[in-house]
C-alpha cells in the first residue's frame, strides 16, 4: 500500500481533525499544491507531526482525543505506532503533558487501554520504582 509506505518514510506528515471525529492523514505535498487545505469549515484541528519522534505521535494522540476525536481512530493510530500501556510510561517520563494531553490522557486510559484511572496511576509507580 502506497500511502502507507510514504507514512512509514515520511519525517513528517500532516493529520487533522474531521469534524465527524475521523483523524484524516494528509502528505505534506497537498500544501504544497493547496497552501489553504486546512482552512475548512471541517478542519477542526491541525498536527504537524515529526514521525520520528515518539513525543510528537504522542502529543497528537492525546490532544486528539481531548478534543473528540473517535475512539476508534486513536485506537487504529495507537496499534499502528504500537503506543501501548508500557510505552506511556517512556513518554510520561519524557513528555510532561498539559492540561489537554491529560485529558486526552485520562480519555486514553479508560477508553484504549481499558483501565481505571487509579489502576493505571498505580500500575506506573509500580514500573517507576522498578526503573
Amino acid at each position: 500500500m502506497k500511502m502507507k509506505d510514504d507514512i512509514k518514510n515520511a519525517r513528517e506528515w500532516y493529520y487533522y481533525l474531521h469534524e465527524d471525529g475521523n483523524l484524516i492523514s494528509t502528505n505534506p505535498l497537498v500544501l504544497d499544491a493547496e497552501p489553504k487545505y486546512f482552512e475548512s469549515i471541517f478542519a477542526k484541528k491541525v498536527w504537524k507531526l515529526n514521525m520520528n519522534d515518539r513525543g510528537s505521535l504522542w502529543s497528537f494522540v492525546l490532544e486528539a482525543l481531548a478534543n473528540g476525536a473517535k475512539i476508534e481512530s486513536v485506537q487504529q493510530l495507537a496499534i499502528l505506532w504500537r503506543l501501548t500501556i508500557e510505552d506511556s510510561l517512556e513518554m510520561i517520563r519524557h513528555v510532561e503533558p498539559n492540561k489537554e494531553q491529560t485529558l486526552g490522557l485520562n480519555i486514553l486510559i479508560v477508553k484504549i487501554f481499558h483501565m481505571e484511572l487509579a489502576e493505571y496511576w498505580d500500575m506506573i509507580a509500580i514500573k517507576a520504582e522498578e526503573m
